[in-house]
C-alpha cells in the first residue's frame, strides 16, 4: 500500500512537495530519476475496484499495516490539498472512510496509534487556506467525533481528549471568523448530544471555549459564552475531572474586554455557582472538604493546603475573581470585588491556616500591588498613564476592596490572626502614598480595622498595632518643612522633657522663637526649592488623621490597651504636635512657603498642634486620674503630666504678654486657648489629696497670672478651678468630688447591695460578666464599684442570677464623659449637683466656633482634612 500510493503520487507530478506535519513546510522535491520503477508498474497495473477494497477492508489489516496505510494516506492527502489551482479531497475522503471503519473494529489502544497519525493531519487541514476544504474537514471531524463519543470512556484514559485535539489546534490557527464559528458550532453540537459520555473530552472543549473568550470578534465571544453558560447550568456535575479547566474557561470570560454583560454573568458563575458547589463538595470529587479533629464541632469539614486538589480547585475560582477586580470597567471591578469577598466571608471558616496563607499572599495581596507602584510606594516605577489608571483604580474599587478585606479578615480572625502583620503592612502601603485620597482611604481602613478587631486582639497584636501607628507618625511627618531651612530651632523638641526652672529664661526663649525661631534664622533666608508641595500637604493631612485615629482608638479600646501601649500612643501625639509647634514658630519659612505658592495664605499647622496637644493631655490625664485600670501608672506619669502642663501654661502666659504689643497677630494665641482651657478642665479630675500636695503649690502662681490674661474663656476656666478646688478646701460651698473623664466605652458603677454575700464571691461572680474588668467591694457600706464596658442591666442580671444580695440599687453609673448619669430604673441620683467639667468643655468648644475660619482651619496646610 505504501509503495502504491507513494509511486502513484510521484508518477503524476515528480516535482510536487508535501509535508506530513503541517501544510506549508516543504520537503526536498523528488526528481523523476529517483522514482522506483516497480512502483510505477504497480500503479499502472492495479484496478480501481481493488483500491476501493483496500479502504473498505482496512479494518482487517494488521497493526503495522494500518499505520503504514494511515501514514501514506496523510502524505498523499496533504499533497492533494496543496495542488494548484484547486485542491483535491479524494484522499481526505478516504482518510475519513478509514477512520470510520477502524474506529469500531479496533480496540481503543490500537485506534489511538492510528489517530496519532490522523490527528495532526486534521489539525492542518482545518487550517487550510481554502474555506471549502476547511469546512469540509471540520464537518467530517464532527461526524467522526459524534460517532466516537457514542461509547463511554474508561476511567484513567484520555482517548476523547486526543480525538478532539484537532478542534483545539484548528481553532487556535484559524484566521477566518467563519471557521472559528463553525468549530464552536461543532463543539456545541457535541456538548448537547454527547454530554453524558464526555469525560476527558471536556478538556479540549473548555480550551476551545477559553480561546473564544479572548477572540477579537464579539460574535465568537458571545457564542462561546452561550456554550459555557449551558454547560454550567445543565452539565456542571458531569465535568468533575476537568473542573479546573471549566473554571478557568469561565474566568477567561470574566475578563473579556468586549462585553460587560458577559463579564458580569461569568463573575456570577464563579462567585455563586462554582464556589457553592465546591464548598458543598459536589463539584470536584477529589476536592471535597475533609473532616478535622475539633472538640467544639466534631462534624467540621475544612479545606487544607495539605490536599493538592483543594488548592487546585479553589485557586482558579478566587484568582479569576481577583483578576477581574483589575478590569478597566468600574462596574466589572465592583461586581468582582463583591463576589470575591462574599465567597471568602461565606466559606472562609472552612479554610485552615495554611490555606488562608496561600489565599492572602497568592490572591488577596496581589490585588493591591498596583498601589505599591504609585508615587510613595516602595516599588514606584509608573509612567504617567499607568499612574493615572492606578490612582483611579485605588480611589474607587481599590478603597472599597480594602475595606472588604478588613471585614473578611476580622470575620475569620481566629484563623487568620497570624496574617495581622501582613494586613498592617498592606494598609501602610496605602497611607504613605503621595496621592491624598489614597492616603485617606488607607487611614479609613486602619481605623476600621482597629474598631472592629479591637475585642479580638491579644497583647502582642496590640503591640504590633501601636508600633504601626508610631511608625506611621514618624514616616509621615512633613520633614521637608524642617529640611528646607535652618530656621527651625532644634532645641524645641527637648523642651517638653522637664519644667522650666527659670521663667525669665523661658520667656526670653519664647520671644526669640516667636520672632523667627532662633538666631540661626537670621543668618540666611529659608529656601523651598525642590519641595513637592503635593507630598507635603498629603503628609499634613495624614498627621491629622493619625491624631484622630489615636483619639478614636483610646475611646473604644482604652481598657484593652496596657499602660505602656497608651504611653507609646501619647508619644506619637507628642511627636506630631511638637513638630507642628516648631513649624508654627518659624515665621520666615511660613512666609517663604506662601510666596512660593504652597498655599493661597500663609500656611500654619495650628490644627495639628492644638488637636495633637489636646489628645495628648486627654490621654495623660486619664492615665493619671484613672484609679481602676492601673493604679501604679499614676505615679509613673505624674511628673510627666506636671511638667507638660506647666510648660504649656507658661508658654501661653508668655505669648499673651507679647500679643498685647501686637494686637493684629492674636490668631496664634487664640488657637492655643482651647488647649489651655482643657488643661484647666483636667485640674478638676485630680484627686483632692494630690491636688493639695503637688498641684496647688506648683500652679498657684501660674493660675494667678492666667487671671490677668485678657481672654474671657481662660479667666472663667481659672475661676472654675478656684471655685471648685479652693472652695472645698476652705469649707466654702459644697465639697468637691472629682469626676474622671473616661472614654465613651468605659462605665463606672457604684451599686448598693443589701444583704450582700461574701466580698470574694461577689468579686468572682461579677468579674465573669462580659465587659467587667475591675470590681472593688466595700463591705462596710455594702457597696460595689464596677469598672468596665458592661451595661447596667447586665450588672443587675448578674447579681440576681447569682443571688449576691436581696436588693440592688445603682448609685452612680458614670459614662464615658466622666459625668454622673441618673438611671430611671435604679431610683438613685448622682452625689454631686455641680458639673464643672462640662462648663469648661462647653467654653472650649464654643471658642473654636467663635474663631474666624481662616484663623485656625483654612490657613493650615491640612485644610482639606
Amino acid at each position: 500500500a505504501v509503495r502504491f500510493f507513494t509511486g502513484y503520487s510521484q508518477t503524476r507530478e515528480a516535482t510536487v512537495s508535501f509535508s506530513v506535519g503541517e501544510l506549508g513546510e516543504s520537503h526536498k522535491p523528488i526528481l523523476p530519476s529517483e522514482i522506483d520503477g516497480s512502483a510505477i508498474a504497480v500503479a499502472r497495473a492495479i484496478e480501481e475496484s481493488e483500491i476501493d477494497r483496500l479502504f473498505l477492508h482496512s479494518a482487517n489489516l494488521a497493526s503495522n499495516g494500518i499505520t503504514d496505510l494511515a501514514q501514506a494516506l496523510c502524505n498523499v492527502a496533504l499533497e492533494e490539498l496543496n495542488e494548484k489551482p484547486a485542491p483535491r479531497v479524494f484522499s481526505l475522503q478516504k482518510i475519513i472512510e478509514v477512520s470510520y471503519f477502524n474506529m469500531e473494529a479496533r480496540t481503543r489502544m490500537q485506534w489511538s496509534k492510528i489517530w496519532e497519525i490522523f490527528s495532526p493531519f486534521f489539525a492542518t487541514a482545518i487550517s487550510h487556506s481554502s474555506a471549502q476544504v476547511a469546512m469540509f474537514c471540520i464537518d467530517s471531524l464532527r461526524q467522526l467525533a459524534s460517532k466516537f463519543l457514542e461509547k463511554d470512556e474508561l476511567s484513567n484514559y484520555a482517548f476523547q481528549k486526543a480525538f478532539l485535539k484537532p478542534f483545539e489546534v484548528g481553532f487556535s490557527r484559524a484566521k477566518s471568523t467563519a471557521i472559528r464559528e463553525l468549530i464552536l458550532s461543532c463543539v456545541s453540537h457535541l456538548v448537547l448530544s454527547r454530554a453524558a459520555n464526555l469525560k476527558s473530552g471536556w478538556k479540549p472543549v473548555f480550551v476551545v471555549l477559553s480561546m473564544a473568550a479572548e477572540d477579537r470578534s464579539e460574535a465568537i465571544m458571545n457564542f462561546g459564552f452561550q456554550i459555557v453558560d449551558t454547560v454550567l447550568r445543565k452539565y456542571f456535575s458531569k465535568v468533575d475531572e476537568v473542573f479546573v479547566d471549566a473554571v478557568s474557561g469561565v474566568a477567561a470570560y470574566a475578563r473579556n474586554p468586549l462585553s460587560s454583560a458577559v463579564c458580569l454573568a461569568a463573575i456570577d458563575h464563579l462567585s455563586v455557582r462554582s464556589a457553592t458547589l465546591l464548598a458543598e463538595g459536589s463539584a470536584f470529587a477529589a476536592a471535597k472538604p475533609v473532616p478535622i479533629e475539633d472538640d467544639s464541632d466534631p462534624h467540621r469539614l475544612t479545606f487544607t493546603d495539605e490536599v493538592d486538589a483543594h488548592i487546585a480547585a479553589w485557586f482558579p475560582v478566587l484568582t479569576g475573581l481577583a483578576n477581574a477586580i483589575g478590569d478597566s470597567r468600574e462596574n466589572v471591578r465592583s461586581t468582582a470585588s463583591e463576589g470575591l469577598f462574599s465567597v471568602l466571608k461565606s466559606y472562609g471558616h472552612m479554610f485552615d491556616t495554611g490555606m488562608w496563607k496561600l489565599i492572602f499572599r497568592g490572591v488577596l495581596s496581589p490585588i493591591f500591588d498596583d498601589v505599591e507602584h504609585l508615587p510613595g510606594g516602595h516599588r514606584y516605577a509608573a509612567s504617567g498613564n499607568m499612574e493615572d489608571r492606578g490612582t483611579e483604580w485605588a480611589s474607587t474599587t481599590g478603597a472599597e476592596a480594602l475595606k472588604k478585606l478588613v471585614d473578611v479578615m476580622v470575620e475569620h480572625f481566629d484563623r487568620v490572626r497570624f496574617l495581622f502583620p501582613d494586613l498592617l503592612s498592606l494598609i501602610r502601603s496605602w497611607i504613605v502614598q503621595e496621592a491624598e485620597q489614597i492616603a485617606r482611604d488607607g487611614m479609613e481602613a486602619l481605623k476600621r480595622l482597629f474598631k472592629v478587631a479591637s475585642p479580638l486582639l491579644t497583647t502582642e497584636e496590640w503591640d504590633l498595632a501601636v508600633n504601626a501607628i508610631l511608625d506611621l507618625v514618624r514616616g509621615t511627618l512633613p520633614t521637608e518643612l524642617s529640611e528646607t531651612s535652618d530656621a527651625a530651632s532644634p532645641q524645641a523638641s527637648s523642651e517638653r522633657n522637664s519644667a522650666p526652672t527659670n521663667p525669665e529664661t523661658e520667656d526670653t526663649k519664647q520671644t526669640r522663637e516667636s520672632e523667627g525661631g532662633g538666631a540661626p534664622s537670621r543668618s540666611r533666608k529659608p529656601t523651598v526649592t525642590g519641595m513637592d508641595f503635593k507630598v507635603v500637604r498629603t503628609k499634613c493631612v495624614v498627621q491629622l488623621l493619625l491624631i484622630q485615629t489615636v483619639d478614636e482608638l483610646i475611646n473604644h479600646s482604652y481598657i484593652r490597651l496596657s499602660t505602656t501601649q497608651l504611653i507609646q500612643l501619647a508619644d506619637c501625639l507628642e511627636k506630631s504636635f511638637e513638630f507642628a509647634r516648631i513649624f508654627n514658630l518659624n515665621v520666615e519659612l511660613r512666609f517663604a512657603l506662601w510666596k512660593a505658592g504652597f498655599m493661597n495664605q500663609v500656611p500654619n499647622l495650628f490644627k495639628q498642634e492644638t488637636t495633637g496637644m489636646t489628645g495628648y493631655f486627654r490621654l495623660m490625664f486619664l492615665l493619671y486620674a484613672d484609679e481602676y485600670k492601673d493604679p501604679e501608672s499614676q505615679a509613673q506619669v505624674e511628673d510627666t503630666i506636671l511638667n507638660a502642663s506647666e510648660l504649656i501654661l507658661r508658654r501661653f502666659i508668655v505669648s499673651s504678654c507679647e500679643m498685647r504689643e501686637k494686637p493684629d497677630e492674636q490668631k496664634e494665641l487664640l488657637a492655643q486657648v482651647p488647649v489651655v482651657c482643657y488643661i484647666l478642665n483636667c485640674f478638676l479630675q485630680v484627686s483632692d489629696d494630690r491636688f493639695g500636695s503637688k498641684w496647688l503649690p506648683r500652679f498657684y502662681d501660674t493660675l494667678i497670672e492666667l487671671i490677668e490674661v485678657d481672654l474671657r474663656d481662660v479667666r472663667m476656666s481659672v475661676a472654675d478651678v478656684i471655685r471648685f478646688r479652693f472652695g472645698g478646701r476652705m469649707d466654702i460651698g459644697k465639697p468637691f468630688v472629682p469626676e474622671v473623664e473616661y472614654p465613651g466605652s468605659i462605665k463606672v458603677f457604684r451599686i448598693q447591695v443589701e444583704g450582700m454575700r461574701g466580698s470574694r464571691e461577689v468579686q468572682t461572680k461579677l468579674l465573669q460578666v462580659d465587659g467587667v474588668f475591675r470590681v472593688r467591694v466595700d463591705t462596710a457600706v455594702s457597696q460595689v464599684h464596677i469598672y468596665g464596658s458592661a451595661r447596667p442591666e447586665e450588672i443587675l442580671a448578674a447579681v440576681a442570677a447569682n443571688r449576691l444580695g436581696r436588693k440592688v440599687v445603682i448609685l452612680t453609673p458614670t459614662a464615658g464623659n466622666g459625668l454622673p448619669m441618673n438611671d430611671s430604673n435604679s431610683g438613685a441620683s448622682a452625689e454631686s449637683d455641680v458639673d464643672p467639667a462640662s462648663q469648661i468643655q462647653r467654653r472650649s468648644s464654643s471658642l473654636e466656633q467663635e474663631l474666624p475660619s481662616e484663623d485656625v482651619a483654612e490657613t493650615s496646610t491640612e485644610e482639606q482634612a
